[in-house]
């Protein structure tokens, strides 16, 4: 009977609704919770989803999820944080990689595969630690001397070859900020200040987050210094100046504390 209902949907365009929306406090790269992996933070937030919406593992139809510094643990991230949170095995699960906009990508494939047919309850979202990101020996498969022992931050390597140099150049995040910083009038800070870090919801509850950094056990809150209630100027600031990233005189250049 699911089957042939599905089928019959199929050929009429239905109307797609997020039906509950959930995510973890946001924290500052190397704050108080660079300890728990990406794949824990969605195993929060999923169970915590499932738990608000009322439907058991087996209701739900697929799992997608968003994630951009993708490592061999997990290799999948969205089947693994499925399997984590309790989601059958027979729930399929990708994810998606479309640097920063690859949340919302798995969020516009859920709804493309509802429109469709082929799915009724689809989780989308995403899942990122930066603090857990890697660093990197290149080359050292095949030897490890002298020329092949440099250790290389992945977060400024990644984001550098984001786009093909030698056709646009090298570009970063942190140049993107000071440019809107110097550039973009709406970055002024709002009248009230900003809102609270989870928008005056609740948030999914982090296990061991620290008061002194800001957590509002309650609430499931962290500070770090990078949540909503900081104003976006000082946001856009704070990425640039943590990259080193300086601009002088139109143009750009690194303070070398990359």
């Amino acid at each position: 009977m699911k089957i042939r209902e599905r089928e019959e949907r199929s050929c009429v365009f239905g109307e797609v609704v997020i039906t509950h929306a959930v995510r973890t406090p946001i924290g500052r790269i190397g704050g108080s919770l660079r300890d728990i992996p990406e794949k824990e933070l969605g195993r929060l937030v999923l169970e915590e989803l499932l738990r608000r919406s009322g439907l058991a593992g087996g209701e739900i139809d697929h799992v997608i999820l968003g994630h951009v510094r993708q490592s061999s643990d997990p290799s999948n991230t969205a089947r693994v944080v499925a399997l984590m949170a309790g989601i059958p095995e027979s729930v399929p699960a990708y994810t998606v990689h479309r640097q920063c906009g690859s949340g919302l990508q798995a969020v516009m494939d859920a709804a493309q595969m509802i429109r469709a047919g082929e799915a009724d309850i689809v989780v989308a979202g995403g899942t990122e630690s930066m603090s857990q990101i890697p660093f990197e020996i290149r080359d050292s498969r095949y030897a490890f001397d002298a020329k092949r022992r440099e250790i290389i931050d992945a977060i400024p390597a990644q984001e550098m070859g984001a786009q093909p140099a030698a056709c646009y150049g090298i570009v970063t995040t942190a140049q993107v900020a000071a440019n809107l910083v110097h550039e973009v009038s709406w970055l002024a800070p709002p009248a009230d200040g900003g809102g609270a870090a989870c928008e005056g919801r609740p948030c999914a509850s982090l296990p061991e987050c620290p008061d002194r950094h800001g957590c509002a056990r309650s609430g499931g809150r962290a500070g770090d210094g990078h949540g909503l209630e900081e104003s976006r100027l000082k946001g856009a600031k704070s990425i640039a100046s943590g990259y080193g990233i300086i601009k002088e005189e139109g143009t750009w250049r690194s303070s070398g504390s990359w």
